[in-house]
């Protein structure tokens, strides 16, 4: 017989690990949250929307309506849980993956390619929960201004990266590392998130990328006619 029990009648109960030692009450919340967080996140996932129930994430992740309305107030509260663990997951990617390329790329030649190509595929790779996000910041202040920092935050990360090679900027090398960022997030944004084509094998990707990556580096490296600033 199945003796297992609601997520929210077994926190009545003694919870025990293999060792025979009482599970900490702290422990088997934390975890009834991830699984609450998880089962939202797969069906945004799998819908490409918000559009969900309670009961399916009860049903999805083993936990009870109770315990759901016990973390948040209403599904709202689910969803900007869900989309801000996405927004932070992504601050970390995208931090490692500069460091990474900081470390093993010696020029801007090498670096803008590799970043460009990167940055681009991690776009891609979270364009549904991006897309999301953005959305939800038309309507909920909370959401925006998390979104904002998120925002300014991966645009301080890439244009202090770039600015490691100045010397081979030609002019004004802060306006143009900051230029290039706004190009590359919003060209890049605009194809995997607004114009999203769910048919990869028609995708002209590696040529997509390859050209940014060639007009960033141009402009980064030219004076501009004239001799005008940037």
């Amino acid at each position: 017989m199945d003796q297992t029990l609601p997520d929210d009648a077994a926190a009545n109960q003694s919870a025990w690990t293999p060792n025979g030692r009482p599970e900490p009450s702290q422990r088997r919340s934390a975890q009834s949250l991830t699984r609450m967080v998880k089962a939202a996140r797969a069906v945004m996932l799998a819908r490409k929307s918000e559009d969900f129930t309670l009961q399916e994430v009860s049903a999805r992740g083993k936990v009870s309506i109770g315990s759901i309305y016990h973390r948040f107030e209403s599904k709202d509260g689910l969803v900007r849980a869900v989309l801000l663990a996405e927004l932070e997951k992504l601050d970390t990617t995208e931090r490692g993956m500069v460091d990474r390329l900081m470390a093993t790329c010696p020029s801007l030649d090498t670096y803008v390619p590799a970043y460009v190509a990167g940055f681009a595929e991690i776009l891609r790779d979270n364009a549904v929960m991006i897309g999301l996000a953005m959305r939800r910041s038309g309507t909920d202040a909370r959401m925006s201004s998390l979104g904002n920092r998120r925002a300014s935050d991966s645009a301080h990360v890439a244009t202090a990266a770039l600015l490691h090679f100045a010397h081979e900027i030609e002019g004004d090398a802060a306006a143009k590392a900051a230029t290039v960022f706004r190009m590359i997030f919003a060209t890049v944004s605009r194809r995997v998130i607004l114009d999203r084509d769910d048919s990869p094998e028609c995708d002209d990707w590696e040529s997509f990328v390859g050209e940014l990556s060639w007009m960033s580096l141009i402009y980064l490296k030219s004076a501009r006619p004239g001799g005008g600033a940037p």
